[in-house]
């Protein structure tokens, strides 16, 4: 299960190329149905394509790594993982239709999660769940395209389209997947050079993540509302970035105060969280939660995304290379460290480079 998983999220994370960047703006722009369909149309082909190809090559390696009688269970979870590169999420978030989202993937998968559970204990087999995962992220695929096409054929694209995407999307992919290089990498690279603080940094990269995820769906929710009307755009703007930088200082400050309690209880005080460890949560959430808002919703807008994808893969790849020595000079404090670093480089990175665009006055 976590091998198929874990390849087919990787093989997901890059054939979703720079879409969820990208795409929500796109759709924004575009101002009637056919071209929203269009580029939809254009999304499915070029990472279908990457999630056959890849699949195409992962799949022998996943088949001869699983263990004995796991293996067709296990390239099911690859395969329903890799088809979660072609979610809507940016889609219907450049609709400013969110609840489309909930329905057609929240609650589709949330059903199939249900059905699983007596199929796996009738048949007292992995392979059950997997099929369920997979017929189930395919019953999420249908009804997107049943909300976004309405029943009509998919505009078709052609190969010099399809070629057309993945060079604009190159640099956009690289930047997502050194990202996750950061996010993923450190535990394997600190179990092999330090791993008396993988314990600790595990536990503070749980949380860590875990606060990411709750906060991720705010910038984008913010695209389309503030493009709606153009003669506000600008006030609107600066509305979403003081909600975004509000609710980064209330994470930030509140997190010293919620977060004890909260750890606790999530791992029964087994672990021992030093002070600075828990405030570095808080201010790490609240730095992501500002470089994508200041990305998504100034940089994108403004057809300035290719500064945002140098700015995080050059970041991210040093704050890879930074784990080790911060843990070997700090502890896993000091490994987890490298987050909130990484995020506040980028927003300096990032707010330079906005201040340096901003037109002067006479």
């Amino acid at each position: 299960m976590a091998l198929g998983q874990s390849v087919g999220a990787l093989i997901s994370l890059v054939a979703g190329l720079a879409w969820p960047v990208v795409g929500a703006q796109r759709v924004v722009e575009a101002r009637r149905l056919e071209e929203r369909q269009q580029i939809f149309a254009l999304s499915v082909a070029t990472r279908g394509m990457a999630i056959a190809g890849l699949s195409v090559l992962a799949a022998p390696v996943v088949w001869w790594l699983a263990a004995a009688g796991q293996k067709p269970a296990a390239v099911c979870f690859m395969l329903s993982a890799a088809l979660n590169g072609l979610t809507a999420s940016w889609y219907f978030a450049g609709l400013g239709r969110p609840r489309y989202l909930v329905i057609n993937e929240g609650i589709t998968r949330f059903v199939g999660y249900v059905v699983a559970i007596p199929a796996v204990l009738i048949t007292a087999s992995t392979l059950a769940y997997a099929i369920s995962n997979l017929v189930f992220v395919l019953i999420a695929f249908g009804l997107n395209y049943w909300t976004i096409f309405g029943g009509r054929r998919m505009p078709r694209v052609s190969w010099h389209q399809a070629r057309e995407i993945y060079r604009v999307h190159f640099l956009g992919t690289l930047a997502r997947i050194a990202s996750s290089a950061h996010s993923y990498l450190p535990t394997a690279l600190l179990s092999a050079a330090v791993p008396g603080v993988v314990p600790l940094y595990t536990a503070l990269d749980n949380v860590y993540k875990s606060g990411c995820n709750a906060v991720s769906f705010l910038p984008p929710a913010l695209v389309e509302w503030i493009q709606a009307d153009p003669a506000v755009t600008r006030r609107r703007k600066q509305v979403a970035f003081s909600i975004c930088l509000a609710i980064g200082v209330l994470v930030s400050l509140g997190w010293p105060l919620l977060g004890p309690i909260l750890m606790g209880f999530l791992y029964q005080n087994a672990v021992e969280f030093p002070a600075i460890g828990i405030y570095s949560i808080g201010i790490s959430v609240a730095l992501v939660l500002l470089v994508d808002s200041v990305g998504l919703l100034d940089f994108v807008p403004r057809h300035k995304e290719r500064q945002v994808f140098v700015t995080e893969a050059a970041v991210s790849v040093a704050g890879v290379i930074a784990v080790i020595p911060m843990a070997l000079a700090f502890g896993a404090v000091g490994a987890f460290a490298t987050y909130a670093g990484a995020s506040a480089t980028k927003l300096l990175i990032l707010g330079s480079l906005r201040f340096a665009q901003s037109p002067r006055k006479a």
